[in-house]
């Protein structure tokens, strides 16, 4: 958000709008400590996958946050407006939304 409002897509009110929708949403939110055993499964995601670092994390925190919860009625699903990072947590299983995306 702060990159599109640099680059004047997104105006300082809407900017505003969005951190405050985004704040709210929070509380809703899984939030995951980046373990070992995170920056393991990521590395091997990275390579597996040629994802960057930081969305081979986020790929890999989903994953096993999905893991944690087999049997549950929770789900896990993964937000980003990534192009890779979607096919990549798709073939893994995992429920993706972009929030950019069109209803």
């Amino acid at each position: 958000m702060s990159r599109k409002s640099r680059s004047g897509e997104l105006s300082q009110d809407a900017l505003r709008t969005k951190l405050s929708e985004l704040n709210a949403d929070w509380q809703l939110f899984a939030k995951v400590d980046v373990s070992e055993k995170i920056i393991g499964r990521a590395a091997a995601l990275a390579e597996h996958t040629g994802l960057r670092g930081a969305d081979a994390v986020h790929l890999a925190s989903a994953e096993l946050a999905a893991m944690s919860l087999t049997g549950s009625t929770d789900r896990v699903v993964l937000v980003t407006s990534d192009v890779e990072l979607p096919r990549a947590a798709v073939n893994l299983g995992l429920e993706v939304l972009d929030p950019q995306a069109g209803p």
